[in-house]
C-alpha cells in the first residue's frame, strides 16, 4: 500500500482505496503451494483476469447526462483508484472537470483509460510517453498570406 501511494505520488488520504484494491488483486494471485487463486477456493471457479487495469493510471470518464452540457467538455480527466465491489464499475479520483468538483470519487463504468499516462507521478508519465517524440528539426513554420 505504501509503495503505491509514494511511487505514484499520490495524497495519503487515498490509503484506504489503496488497501482495497492491493486484497482485490491478492484474492486473484494464486498461492504457491496449492495453485489456486483464494477466489477459486472460495467461488469454485478461476476469476477473469481481463477487466484488471493499472492503479493510478489517468482516464476520461464520461459525464452523466445531467451533468452533461451542450457546449463544452463531455469527459472528466480522472486516475482509477479501485474496483466497485459487486459491479462492474470502477472508482475514480477527479483531477480536473469543469462539472464535477475536485478530489471527489465517482463510481461509473463509462470511461476510457490511458495506461501509459500517469497524471500524479510525471516522471512514469515522461519515461512512458517520451518514446514517441516529435522531431523538431522537420516542422515547417506556417505560411502567411501577404494581403
Amino acid at each position: 500500500m505504501n509503495a503505491m501511494l509514494v511511487s505514484f505520488s499520490a495524497p495519503d488520504n487515498l490509503w484506504n482505496e489503496t488497501i482495497l484494491f492491493a486484497c482485490h488483486l491478492q484474492n486473484r494471485i494464486p498461492y504457491k503451494k496449492t495453485s489456486l487463486t483464494p477466489y477459486k477456493l472460495w467461488k469454485g471457479y478461476s476469476p477473469n483476469l481481463e477487466y484488471l487495469k493499472m492503479w493510478g493510471c489517468l482516464t476520461k470518464v464520461m459525464l452523466h447526462k445531467p451533468k452533461k452540457r451542450k457546449i463544452g467538455s463531455k469527459t472528466s480527466d480522472c486516475m482509477f483508484i479501485s474496483y466497485v465491489q459487486n459491479s462492474v464499475a470502477y472508482r475514480f479520483l477527479v483531477l480536473k472537470s469543469d462539472v464535477l468538483d475536485y478530489n471527489t470519487i465517482i463510481k461509473t463504468k463509462n470511461t476510457k483509460f490511458f495506461k501509459q499516462i500517469y497524471p500524479l507521478n510525471e516522471n512514469i508519465s515522461h519515461a512512458l510517453v517520451n518514446d514517441n517524440r516529435v522531431d523538431e528539426t522537420h516542422v515547417e513554420e506556417v505560411r502567411r498570406s501577404k494581403k
